[in-house]
């Protein structure tokens, strides 16, 4: 499914929700996405991709990305943290 998150990530998933959220869970809820935040991958040919309401999570081990989305599921790249920029809107004004 692509809205599963896959075994060899939860611990990740959790390590990331206890830092940002304070909670001790695997799952994902809709107020874990910020409005303001959207992720932008460069890939080694020069193609691009970007995900509003998203944040990403790095294995350094597995060598990829986890890109995870309130609307549009869940996805690993073969990128590094160096092709990887998470980008929040600035308010207007």
């Amino acid at each position: 499914m692509w809205n599963e998150v896959p075994e060899d990530w939860k611990p990740r998933l959790r390590e990331h929700l206890r830092k940002t959220t304070g909670a001790e869970r695997d799952r994902l809820s809709a107020c874990d996405f910020r409005s303001d935040q959207s992720v932008h991958i460069r890939f080694e040919d020069g193609s691009l991709a970007m995900f509003r309401y998203a944040f990403a999570i790095f294995s350094e081990d597995l060598q990829r990305c986890m890109v995870f989305t309130e609307h549009c599921g869940y996805h690993q790249f073969p990128v590094g943290a160096a092709s990887v920029e998470i980008r929040r809107s600035a308010p207007a004004g």
